[in-house]
C-alpha cells in the first residue's frame, strides 16, 4: 500500500466518523430537556497514558412518567474522555457537577426517549473535523491520480 493510500483511507475515516458526530449534534439541538439525577460515575484511567482518563456515567430521568436509564453523555457517544492529570484529585475534572446523586439537565429524542445525552456537544469539532477529512481525502486523490507532486 502506497503512502498515498493511507492518507486516503484516513481522510475518509475522518469524513465518516466526524459526519457521523455532525448529525448527532445537529439532531441533538431539536431534542427537549428534563431534569435527571447522577446514578453511578466510573473513572477508567490507562497505565499508558496517565494524563487522560474514561468516564462513565449512569443517569436516570423520566418521560411520561416512565423512568429511563442511560449512560450517554453525549448524543452517539457512551463514554467522555477528559484531561485528568494523575497529580490531580479524582474529582478535579469532573467537579460536583457529575457526581452520584447530583440534579443534572438531561436532553432526549421526544420520539425514542431512551436516545439521551447529558451535553449536546460541541458542534465546531465536528464540523473542523469533516473539513479536515475532506482536505485530507482530496489532496490525496489529486496525488493519487497525478495532478499533484511532491
Amino acid at each position: 500500500m502506497q503512502a498515498q493510500d493511507w492518507w486516503l483511507a484516513i481522510g475518509v475515516l475522518l469524513l465518516l466518523v466526524f459526519s457521523w458526530q455532525t448529525y448527532a449534534c445537529v439532531r441533538a439541538l431539536k431534542w427537549r430537556k428534563t431534569t435527571g439525577r447522577i446514578i453511578e460515575r466510573t473513572v477508567k484511567r490507562n497505565p499508558r497514558d496517565p494524563f487522560f482518563a474514561n468516564v462513565d456515567l449512569l443517569y436516570s430521568f423520566e418521560v411520561d412518567d416512565y423512568t429511563y436509564v442511560s449512560s450517554n453523555v453525549k448524543p452517539g457517544m457512551e463514554q467522555m474522555m477528559t484531561f485528568a492529570p494523575p497529580f490531580l484529585r479524582k474529582d478535579y475534572f469532573l467537579g460536583e457537577k457529575y457526581a452520584p446523586g447530583a440534579q443534572v439537565e438531561v436532553i432526549y429524542d421526544p420520539n425514542r426517549p431512551r436516545r439521551s445525552a447529558l451535553e449536546c456537544g460541541d458542534i465546531v469539532v465536528p464540523i473542523l473535523g469533516v473539513i479536515a477529512g475532506l482536505v485530507i481525502l482530496i489532496v490525496s486523490l489529486l496525488f493519487r491520480f497525478g495532478a499533484l507532486e511532491l
